[in-house]
């Protein structure tokens, strides 16, 4: 099933991927804005309009290890 790039089940793994690696870059960017005026600049951008994006994910994906230990609750 995953051989076609067009199934459903290949575009849930490749959105989940693409989301991992987008928490982990931006916990990245949290980590390097070690003041507060940078990290509030970056929580600016970042809420309110993203937040449901990442919300939504954990809802689809909380049983899944790699999703939630590695990167969008360590980000919060």
């Amino acid at each position: 099933m995953l051989a076609h790039a067009d199934t459903p089940l290949f575009a849930a793994e490749e959105a989940k991927k693409a989301l991992i690696g987008l928490a982990r870059d931006l916990r990245g960017l949290a980590f390097a804005f070690n003041t507060k005026p940078s990290y509030m600049m970056l929580f600016d951008w970042v809420y309110p309009n993203y937040t449901p994006i990442l919300l939504h994910a954990m809802e689809l994906w909380f049983r899944e290890p790699q999703r939630s230990q590695q990167s969008h609750l360590q980000l919060w």
